[in-house]
Parts: structure tokens; C-alpha cells; sequence
């Protein structure tokens, strides 16, 4: 499985929150940064699973650099 890099922010109430930018819309959190790592793998896997593409096609997209993500707006 292709790489993906994850956010992970702690919000105010003490939990850990999981977003991919190369996936919009795959979040998740956990109450432990443990937790929240052990979800967003599960994420990921259960999303690479079901993925569909806005033509129809499947398949997860490839996943962008560091650098490339530091340079989009």
C-alpha cells in the first residue's frame, strides 16, 4: 500500500484528530495518539477497500510528497 501522510491535531477536549489531504473526507480521532494511529490504519485500509474515484475507476490516489503538500494552497 502506497504511503499516505496523515494530520494529527489535538483539539481542546483532549483528542486526537486524523486527516489525510490526499483523501478529503477520511478522518477519524482517538482519545490516545496510539489510539488515533491504530484508527486512521484502519481508516485507510477500509477506505483503500471502497475507494471510487469521481470517473468511476477505483483505486486509491497516489499520494503526494511532503514537498507537495507544503506547496498547495
Amino acid at each position: 500500500m502506497p504511503v499516505y501522510i496523515a494530520l494529527i491535531q489535538k483539539d481542546g477536549s483532549g483528542t486526537f484528530n486524523v486527516s489525510f489531504p490526499d483523501l478529503p473526507g477520511i478522518v477519524t480521532a482517538g482519545d490516545t495518539l496510539d489510539e488515533a494511529i491504530e484508527e486512521a490504519e484502519e481508516t485507510l485500509e477500509y477506505a483503500a477497500a471502497d475507494w471510487r474515484n469521481p470517473d468511476g475507476s477505483t483505486g486509491l490516489p497516489t499520494p503526494r510528497t511532503i514537498e507537495q503538500l507544503q506547496d498547495d494552497p
